[in-house]
């Protein structure tokens, strides 16, 4: 299990957000770092859903949490710079 996490969602109706969460990825890949990828719109990752929301601070413009958000380990690191997106 690698160190970074990458906190995602496969199944959403904003695009924005798809694009994101697609991008990111393929950055990743591309750059070689290894991280694991949490899909939080599985019902078997409900626990790693509510980890990533209570302990996100970067929020959307309703309030909610939303992919990709980042963890070292549990300390939360944010959510990538839309530049790099």
């Amino acid at each position: 299990m690698a160190p970074l996490k990458v906190y995602v969602a496969s199944a959403t109706a904003n695009p924005e957000t798809k694009y994101r969460v697609q991008r990111t990825l393929m950055i990743l890949d591309g750059l070689g770092i290894p991280f694991d990828s949490i899909d939080i719109t599985k019902p078997e990752h409900a626990e790693q859903r509510r980890f990533m929301r209570e302990n996100a601070s970067k929020k959307g413009p309703n309030g909610a949490v939303l992919p990709p958000q980042f963890f070292y380990e549990d300390e939360y690191l944010g959510v990538c710079p839309i530049h790099l997106l």
